[in-house]
């Protein structure tokens, strides 16, 4: 008899075995991709645990098949993207009345520049385990953080831009950020859809 897979993000059993996944074994231990048929997520089983995910993010091995993201390609792709998102935000959010924006998963804090260049005052932090990005950091940045569990401050807004999709438990992820939010802030979470397809 198989044992019940259970999707990580809506606790459904019903998923099934999507495809072989490829990696580099001294990282993880996943074998298998799963498709759930309630929520469409595409996860590993068994999934990494906590300190392999610490290991490849804080390496500079999950950007091994990507463009270097501190080159001059990468950091103007970034501007433009990130650029877009403000505009997006801007019809939500008055950022005249925000003072701090936490970054998780900040990559080359491309936001945090763009944004500074709009609203100077805002105080912009960011969490980043990638000291390759970091080494690179601007003036724009205030403080970064290795862990979330460090961070002591509240924010006015969170940005979580393809995060969640990486984290064991997001449920507990999300009540941890939701302890960093100040009352009435605002939080942005994108995550990608099907971009396997295309990798």
């Amino acid at each position: 008899m198989n044992d019940l897979i259970y999707c990580p993000l809506c606790k459904s059993s019903n998923t099934k075995k999507y495809s072989k996944y490829n990696s580099i074994p001294t990282f993880f231990s996943v074998e298998w991709l799963y498709n759930c048929n309630i929520c469409q997520l595409i996860f590993a089983q068994p999934m990494p645990s906590d300190k392999e995910l610490y290991s490849w993010y804080s390496s500079s091995l999950h950007n091994r098949n990507q463009p270097d993201p501190n080159s001059a390609e990468a950091i103007d792709f970034s501007k433009k993207l990130h650029s877009t998102r403000i505009e997006l935000l801007l019809e939500y959010i008055d950022f005249d009345s925000i003072n701090s924006v936490l970054d998780v998963g900040a990559g080359n804090a491309q936001f945090g520049f763009v944004l500074k260049k709009l609203y100077p005052k805002i105080n912009y932090n960011t969490v980043e385990l990638d000291k390759s990005l970091i080494n690179k950091y601007g003036s724009w940045v205030n403080n970064n953080y290795i862990e979330i569990d460090s961070i002591v401050n509240k924010y006015d807004l969170v940005i979580l831009n393809q995060v969640l999709e990486h984290i064991n438990d997001p449920y507990k992820y999300l009540n941890k950020i939701s302890s960093l939010m100040k009352k009435n802030s605002n939080i942005y979470v994108d995550t990608p859809y099907k971009d396997y397809l295309f990798k």
